[in-house]
């Protein structure tokens, strides 16, 4: 038979799993509050604030990690076309002077004419259906005025814009 000599070896495992537990409560009562947040350190040391004021407290100063794209999202772009070309301010308004204003054509045909010895010439001119006798000098219609004869053409003036007009009489 065999010899007691002295007490019975314990196991140690038991002992290993308390100090594992006990770790790990230690761990999570000290552990931040947000792992995916970076906290700025407060003022004063943190076992002086209860756990409930430190963590309004965290949450005020907390920061925010800016977004991070995939890796994917920025292989897609690898080869993008980039420009540093700024487009040039529009033109300013081109400032457009009124073109100055014209007389409109004239209105009148010659029908023919009509000289008499030591009498001015008669002139026949026709607009629409009507008929005038005019003669040099004479205002036609209040807007025209027969000036005469000059290189074959009967002048006229139009006399809101003073502007010569020319009709052919054949001479």
């Amino acid at each position: 038979m065999k010899a007691l000599t002295g007490p019975k070896p314990t196991s140690r495992r038991p002992m290993l799993l308390v100090a594992v537990a006990l770790t790990a409560l230690v761990l999570y009562i000290n552990a931040p509050d947000d792992d995916t947040t970076v906290s700025a350190a407060p003022d004063r040391p943190a076992r002086s604030m209860p756990r409930t004021a430190r963590a309004r407290d965290s949450a005020a100063t907390r920061l925010e990690l800016p977004e991070r794209k995939s890796a994917a999202a920025s292989l897609l772009n690898l080869f993008a076309n980039h420009s540093w070309y700024v487009a040039p301010p529009p033109p300013p308004p081109v400032v457009v002077k009124p073109a100055k204003p014209t007389a409109p054509p004239l209105p009148y045909e010659l029908m023919g004419s009509y000289e008499q010895a030591g009498q001015p010439t008669v002139y026949f001119l026709v607009k629409g259906d009507r008929v005038f006798d005019v003669r040099d000098g004479q205002t036609l219609e209040t807007n025209y005025r027969i000036d005469g004869v000059q290189n074959g053409r009967l002048a006229i003036t139009y006399l809101p814009l003073d502007e010569k007009q020319w009709l052919n009489i054949g001479r």
